[in-house]
């Protein structure tokens, strides 16, 4: 959704944006064929599990958020602008093969800001920072997760980077 009006000698933009989604594994199909060469006279629903087993399931189902969502300000007035964006990751779960190792790792809110001036018609000079907080994933708590200390972060489960935050300064050109 997006909203405009004008505020003193400005205009302030306001848009949000929000996805929810649930995905489900409802069925693995194996062709014969294949549960043949892969696991000679096991069960297909064996060969199943072992294709794709409960952290493969987790990749599709849960190790995305579930709910997404951002909410963006900009004010403009002559040659300046400010705008603001909060954006809100849900939280995901890591299922690895050995269900004693479960996490959940909880919700976040990132913010990203940057202010522009127009320097002439069609070249605008902006300085912002995406993450403006730096904000990190959760940590895996389970040492088991963290294979020796390589992976503090979860390398298969995100809501969102891993690279803290991000500041910058551009200068674009309209041609």
């Amino acid at each position: 959704a997006a909203y405009f009006s004008r505020l003193g000698k400005g205009k302030l933009d306001i848009n949000a944006a929000a996805t929810f989604t649930d995905t489900d594994v409802k069925n693995i199909n194996v062709p014969t064929a294949l549960a043949e060469q892969v696991l000679p006279g096991e069960s297909i629903d064996d060969v199943a599990s072992t294709l794709f087993n409960r952290e493969e399931r987790n990749r599709l189902e849960d190790a995305l958020p579930r709910t997404k969502g951002t909410l963006g300000f900009r004010y403009s007035q002559d040659k300046f602008s400010i705008g603001t964006r909060a954006s809100y990751f849900g939280n995901v779960e890591y299922k690895p093969v050995n269900s004693d190792n479960d996490e959940t790792f909880d919700p976040k809110v990132l913010f990203d800001v940057d202010v522009t001036y127009e320097i002439l018609r069609g070249t605008n000079f902006t300085v912002g920072a995406y993450n403006v907080f730096n904000t990190f994933p959760d940590e895996h708590e389970k040492d088991a997760n963290r294979s020796f200390e390589r992976f503090p972060y979860s390398r298969r489960v995100t809501q969102f980077g891993l690279n803290g935050g991000f500041y910058y300064g551009r200068l674009s050109f309209n041609l």
